[in-house]
């Protein structure tokens, strides 16, 4: 394998080594190439953005590490060799033989080619006389993905290369500052031909990566489009490209848009709109993901119309948006998703400035994913993913809440956050399907007692201590009626005193309450698991496992046995 670099393989030699005669040498030579075709870096080749593998000895392998089939015996080269489409996946070199050899051996198989210009333009010459002799070939190239790392644009001369034909192009990836200022007079040359439909009526995918500054796509290439990534960065001073006007043209012409990932690195930049933004449809659009500043998510938003979307991921800054203004955006897209069975929650504390608080609200909707081809590693996403930054966090999620269906949640994971009994009331009273709770981190547990009690009114004015246990609900208008298990992870169960006292105290007694009286109006627990809490003493565990383990059900502990002051626990009987 250490003699697979490009400059020491050998082109043309045949393997002097003979097939001995083993089982494998009967293998017919049909399934020996399907065998060579699914090596880990033959499937790898098509995806340029994962550049480094181990498939071998689980070490990082070179590139072609799956053309060392060929140098095993004869009969192994000769099979190989016969395989077109072996040779069809390459980056190209400096070693120009290479790459006309690997040209012959492909035949007429559609090219899938990985262009890294380098660094330093003094090492142009030997890649571009390459990719001249591939681009020869432009008719058979199905995956083209150029990248280019340095400042300089790619000259002219190889602009000029990329407008011919390319009838059989699916996936083109154009990454970095390939096209600059020296084109701006030649509109034909600044916008490579392979964004025109009448050259590659099967673009299908799309990435565009870089400072694009100027690359139109307005009335060229949408309307074959389906999957479209687009992440712009900033090149000199408000000078984002597309902006929101363009964008939304450009959609708006895509009817056949499944996927769209739109991303702006940061800083963000407000843009000031002076004209009527187009409306879009997207009718077969699925998954959308938008990474950009507060305004412009809401803006691009209200302006697309998204029938059949089943996964919205959203990055965003909301320091300049109010909350129920976004939320309200999103209502018709949360309408979309659907019902949701999975919630998690995760705000950091209140306390903290607005500036600095995040927000991750994600959900799973309960129709299953579309299995969708893709040029990436495909995993299960969940159906909404929101990254919010600069806002108040609890005020947002309990937004968010208000308009999304949680009548059929069967889990919900609340971690890290300070969590109001107003919030847990509101967000509790409409789960009659939750089924698993997961509250992780002391402040979220604080008003947890008296938001497990089955009776939404069984708390009295005297606090979370005194919890009534009298039951006059029933299951059909108790709070939590499906609630089955607990887990609370790294939360305080004790104040200092009580813990040091080995007695049960109060925030204990209120949960046990709690618990108790779910068991009595016929909701009792099944599972309550404690991890890594702190200040848990066996009067504690005692109580709890009486109400669970009575009842049937189970008590399980992990690393339960820290201690850490409960000075906050001032703050549950204000």
């Amino acid at each position: 394998m250490e003699d697979l670099g490009l400059a020491g393989a050998s082109l043309h030699g045949p393997a002097t080594r003979n097939s001995t005669a083993t089982s494998v040498s009967r293998i017919p030579p049909e399934v020996l190439q399907e065998v060579f075709l699914s090596q880990n870096g033959f499937i790898i080749a098509q995806f340029p953005n994962l550049p480094f593998h181990s498939c071998i000895f689980s070490r990082f392998c070179r590139p072609f590490c799956w053309m060392a089939v060929a140098h095993v015996c004869q009969r192994w080269r000769a099979i190989a060799l016969a395989c077109r489409t072996l040779w069809t996946r390459f980056t190209i070199s400096v070693h120009s033989e290479w790459t006309m050899e690997l040209l012959r051996r492909s035949g007429n198989a559609p090219l899938c080619i990985t262009y890294n210009l380098p660094t330093h333009p003094s090492k142009w010459d030997a890649r571009l006389h390459s990719f001249a002799m591939v681009l020869g070939h432009l008719s058979r190239i199905e995956k083209l993905h150029l990248y280019q790392k340095s400042p300089s644009p790619l000259p002219s001369a190889v602009v000029g290369m990329l407008s011919g034909r390319a009838p059989l192009l699916r996936s083109l990836s154009l990454c970095g500052a390939l096209f600059g200022p020296q084109n701006v007079l030649l509109r034909a040359a600044y916008i490579p031909g392979l964004l025109n439909p009448h050259n590659t009526p099967r673009l299908e995918y799309l990435t565009l990566s870089g400072p694009h500054n100027g690359l139109h796509l307005a009335g060229r290439c949408e309307s074959t489009l389906k999957h479209l990534n687009i992440v712009t960065v900033i090149q000199g001073r408000l000078m984002h490209s597309p902006n929101t006007s363009t964008l939304l043209e450009v959609l708006s012409a895509a009817p056949l848009l499944e996927t769209l990932d739109f991303e702006r690195r940061e800083p963000w930049v407000i843009f000031l709109h002076h004209a009527p933004l187009k409306h879009a449809t997207l009718p077969r659009l699925y998954a959308l993901t938008l990474a950009t500043e507060g305004h412009e998510v809401v803006t691009v938003l209200d302006h697309l119309d998204l029938p059949v979307i089943r996964r919205l991921e959203i990055a965003t800054v909301l320091d300049r948006v109010d909350a129920s203004v976004f939320a309200s955006t999103l209502q018709d897209k949360l309408t979309v998703l659907g019902a949701m069975h999975e919630l998690i929650i995760e705000a950091s504390p209140s306390d903290s400035p607005s500036s600095l608080q995040t927000l991750r609200f994600s959900g799973s909707a309960t129709d299953p994913e579309p299995a969708v081809p893709t040029d990436k590693h495909s995993t299960r996403h969940r159906s909404l993913t929101l990254y919010l930054r600069g806002c108040d966090a609890m005020q947002v999620a309990g937004e968010l809440c208000q308009r999304i269906v949680l009548n059929d949640v069967r889990s919900l994971e609340m971690q890290a956050c300070n969590v109001s009994a107003a919030f847990w009331s509101a967000t509790l009273q409409p789960m009659r399907s939750l089924v698993k709770l997961t509250v992780s981190g002391s402040f979220a547990a604080i008003h947890l007692p008296e938001a497990l009690h089955p009776e939404p009114h069984g708390v009295g004015a005297e606090g979370a201590g005194n919890v009534s246990t009298d039951i006059n609900a029933t299951l059909e208008t108790l709070r939590l009626p499906a609630l089955r298990s607990l887990q609370l992870s790294w939360a305080c169960l004790e104040r200092t005193v009580d813990y040091d006292a080995g007695t049960v105290g109060a925030y204990s007694g209120s949960l046990c309450a709690s618990l108790r009286a779910r068991r009595e109006a016929g909701a009792r627990l099944e599972e309550l698991r404690l991890d890594h809490c702190y200040n848990v003493n066996e009067a504690t565990m005692s109580a709890l496992r009486d109400v669970v383990e009575g009842a049937g059900g189970r008590v399980s502990v992990t690393a339960c046995d820290g201690t850490m002051d409960s000075g906050y626990w001032d703050a549950i009987s204000e």
